[in-house]
């Protein structure tokens, strides 16, 4: 098999976005690709057929990591480098050599700037980040699912029992733990975000469920004073949002009411 040269991987490297040089045997630099340029801000004529050395200095890590991956005749990585270029601040970076061809002693440094790196180690850690809180999420779901359908059950044996004005409380259990079961499969489902799916919504059993809610808990020092009209299409919307949106702007105003009533 013939040895591949830095000829015939040019239009592979020369594509990265990485910076990337070809080095000959005697570690002057053979090829430079466009996001090497831009990256150390020198032209490929000021770079090409100069040695490394003259560039990144004899003491560099840079050079050490080129020997060592020619002599081993492999691929060496070293991580978190300070660079130094002529009029050009040091910077840290990812160095990557690798021997192309052996008789001559070819390498292909490619350079990997630490910003793009920390960039691509955080995503990482907000993946893990967000496996970890949708496992969690899955977990409370389940141990709140159980107890839920117990007072669901319960509620529904109190009121075959009860009166009517008691039969509505018991009810309003049982909508109240349907809706807290909907709740938690959203949570279950954490990160599947979904398109919110609006359906005809009648707004006045929406408000009284909202009243009756507040009216058994933490509204039962407000007074409410209920005027619709009766004349309201349905509205198209998510009755739970709805719903748990005007809970929210019941509490603020019973927050805000004195304990006598308003």
């Amino acid at each position: 098999m013939t040895p591949i040269g830095a000829e015939e991987l040019a239009p592979l490297w020369g594509a990265l976005p990485l910076p990337v040089l070809v080095l000959d045997g005697a570690d002057r630099i053979r090829h430079v690709n466009t996001a090497a340029q831009e990256f150390l801000s020198t032209g490929a004529s000021q770079l090409v057929g100069r040695p490394l050395e003259a560039h990144a200095g004899a003491a560099s890590p840079v050079m050490a990591l080129v020997a060592q991956a020619r002599a081993g005749h492999s691929s060496l990585s070293q991580y978190n480098v300070e660079l130094t270029w002529p009029d050009r601040p040091a910077r840290p970076v990812d160095l990557h050599a690798a021997l192309l061809l052996e008789r001559a002693g070819e390498v292909m440094l490619v350079i990997h700037p630490r910003a793009m790196a920390e960039k691509m180690d955080h995503s990482l850690s907000f993946r893990s980040a967000a496996r970890s809180v949708a496992g969690m999420a899955a977990m409370l779901a389940h141990e709140i699912r159980n107890p839920l359908a117990g007072i669901s059950g319960a509620a529904q044996l109190l009121g075959m029992n009860l009166a009517e004005p008691d039969r509505e409380l018991t009810e309003l259990i049982c909508e109240e733990t349907d809706r807290i079961r909907k709740l938690v499969e959203r949570v279950e489902r954490f990160g599947d975000i979904g398109p919110v799916v609006r359906r005809p919504v009648n707004i006045h059993d929406v408000l009284g469920r909202a009243r009756l809610a507040a009216a058994a808990g933490f509204a039962r020092h407000v007074r409410f004073v209920e005027d619709f009209d009766p004349s309201l299409p349905p509205a198209a919307g998510d009755a739970d949002q709805l719903h748990q949106a005007i809970v929210n702007l019941i509490r603020n105003a019973a927050e805000a009411a004195p304990e006598g009533g308003a």
